[in-house]
């Protein structure tokens, strides 16, 4: 007998449902053998009650949740998502198919085994039914990705490809706005306080709230223009080094005059001439900034001091000595040039669990699992976009920083309603602040959701609606515009950043990100009360806000300041609460249904 699966097909415009057999999970191993036997019965029983089906599923969850690190925990797992995907099929009963996709995810997400690609292709057989298709096209690209040259990965192909012709969805127009572009010049703004709104007066980890600027700025407040003036030909500025230190977790950011070549590397410790764990990254054609010294002392929790010397003709070499040896990343961004270090000694691990390789944190109770989500959700980063001399778009006498701070406040007092977050601000006020501060203040906030929230524009006053977005490599023309203006970059700079993405994608939390992204979707569009024509989708870009954020985050396109209709609504202080409530909505959406009730 085979289990079958539910698809979406569209024919004529109209959704209509069939049945498709997939592997059968009868092939499973003996200790799910009598289960799926148990489960043909069921089916083939006419006067069968759902209680049954539910009970059913109950007792077989329970078994692998009295022993996760068990052998046989992907085998229950994947057949506890099958009896509710069965009773789903049978009485179509919403909260049946919630289960069944959470127990898909978790064995998908989870494993190294064939349950684990036949995990995500069940996964992606019930976003097409939801008509969620962004999901389901990640999905079967995540079959491609750890499953190369396996059946499932041909079964997922077949799949791309049919969606992307039947569901590829209608792009914007190529061109795009570029109306702001920003100076180069680095006015560091400081990131505001925590927005405290009802009661909601925690701190984080015990540290104070208050403190939100970059703990380091070497040099503070130097003025390079004549130095970059009086460059040797070909050479670059050093001009200042950033750093931003939370309990588990440092970035440093290195601030370029333009794009320079570099290599990094690691060492470990070498105790024969006490030297700790250190990383270095070579320059090549760089000037240091005459007033940054060569030693500077940090003795956060990670970074315990930064050195600089020339190496050779035309190298500089920046040596980052560490605590002990941990886990790092380093990546470049432009407009403005700069390199970025991010150290975390609590970065994703491999870990086995039961003989099956699964990617988990350090400090994730493997109970949670069966929730899917490793922690419950706690604090809240939001964060309006632009802000002091970064205006970003402007039409209609609106400007979009304006706008998304006072959406932003609205949303971040909703959020605090729920006793159980603690809600931040990247901004409370008019002022600028660097795309790669905002993403670090969120890790030092240990966000557990990161929102980071816009207003779009288009060359095009006609285009108008909603856009959400996370952060991926994109061949969308379009995706790639919009961020590149996010971004005060190129869309040039936007294609190069994508051959360095996957890693740092590797770390991100892209499939919560997309369910995130798309319950705050749906909850603006139904909040405003707009029709699906404003429904421009959920979206995947290299944006720089979102690079380097280690939880679930989005960034969303509230709507077009370019187009009439849209800029009205903005008018509308009603209208803004509406958008508040919309996000919030999604949020605490997300909240219950992935993270665990309350």
């Amino acid at each position: 007998m085979q289990i079958m699966t539910m698809v979406a097909l569209i024919t004529m415009g109209t959704i209509t449902l069939a049945l498709i057999p997939t592997n059968s999970a009868f092939a499973n191993t003996a200790s799910t053998a009598k289960y799926y036997s148990i489960l043909g019965d069921l089916r083939d029983n006419k006067n069968a009650m759902r209680k049954q089906y539910t009970t059913f599923a109950t007792e077989v969850c329970k078994k692998y949740s009295d022993n996760p690190q068990s052998d046989d925990a992907p085998d229950y797992i994947f057949a506890c998502a099958t009896i509710y995907w069965d009773s789903y099929m049978r009485y179509a009963v919403k909260s049946d198919m919630d289960n069944a996709l959470r127990y898909y995810r978790l064995v998908a997400t989870n494993y190294e085994t064939d349950l684990a690609a036949r995990g995500y292709l069940e996964t992606s057989a019930i976003y097409e039914l939801q008509e969620d298709y962004s999901s389901a096209l990640y999905n079967y690209n995540r079959v491609l990705t750890r499953f190369a040259g396996s059946p499932y990965a041909d079964e997922a192909l077949k799949k791309i490809d049919s969606l992307t012709k039947k569901f590829g969805g209608t792009p914007l127009p190529k061109e795009t706005a570029t109306q702001n572009q920003n100076d180069k010049g680095i006015n560091r703004g400081v990131i505001d306080e925590i927005l405290q709104p009802v009661a909601n007066t925690a701190t984080s980890n015990g540290e104070p709230l208050g403190d939100a600027s970059f703990g380091l700025v070497i040099p503070a407040n130097s003025n390079t223009q004549a130095q970059e003036d009086n460059l040797a030909h070909g050479f670059e500025l050093l001009k200042s080094f950033r750093h931003y230190s939370g309990k588990n977790y440092t970035r440093l950011v290195i601030d370029l005059s333009d794009a320079v070549d570099y290599t990094f590397k690691d060492l470990p410790p070498d105790p024969k001439f006490n030297r700790s764990a250190r990383i270095f990254i070579d320059l090549k054609n760089t000037t240091v900034n005459k007033d940054i010294p060569t030693t500077v002392n940090v003795n956060d929790s990670h970074l315990q001091q930064i050195r600089w010397a020339v190496n050779r003709p035309g190298v500089v070499r920046v040596v980052l000595g560490l605590d002990k040896p941990t886990g790092y990343k380093v990546f470049e961004l432009s407009s403005p040039h700069r390199i970025v270090v991010d150290i975390s000694d609590d970065a994703p691990l491999r870990a086995t669990l039961g003989g099956s390789t699964t990617l988990v944190s350090k400090d994730v109770d493997i109970e949670t699992l069966a929730q899917v989500i490793g922690v419950k959700i706690r604090n809240v980063v939001v964060d309006p976009g632009h802000g002091g001399k970064d205006p970003g778009a402007i039409y209609y006498g609106l400007k979009e920083k304006d706008i998304v701070l006072d959406i932003s406040k609205r949303l971040a007092k909703r959020l605090a309603t729920n006793k159980d977050l603690s809600v931040y601000l990247t901004r409370s006020s008019n002022k600028f602040i660097e795309l790669d501060e905002r993403t670090a203040f969120a890790n030092k906030r240990h966000a557990d959701l990161f929102l980071s929230v816009h207003a779009n524009a288009h060359t095009n006053p006609n285009l108008y609606g909603v856009m959400t977005f996370v952060l991926n490599i994109t061949k969308d023309k379009t995706s790639l515009d919009i961020a590149a203006f996010e971004n005060q970059a190129t869309t040039k700079a936007m294609s190069d950043l994508q051959g360095i993405m996957y890693d740092i994608i590797l770390g991100s939390k892209l499939e919560e990100s997309l369910l995130l992204a798309n319950y705050v979707q749906k909850g603006i569009l139904g909040e405003l009360k707009l029709g699906r024509s404003y429904d421009k989708g959920v979206r995947q870009a290299p944006f720089y806000v979102l690079v380097g954020a280690r939880m679930p985050s989005i960034l969303i396109e509230t709507g077009f300041l370019s187009n009439k209709n849209d800029a009205s609504r903005f008018k509308s202080s009603r209208n803004l609460d509406k958008y508040a409530d919309g996000i919030s909505k999604g949020v605490f959406q997300y909240i219950e249904n992935y993270n665990g009730k309350k």
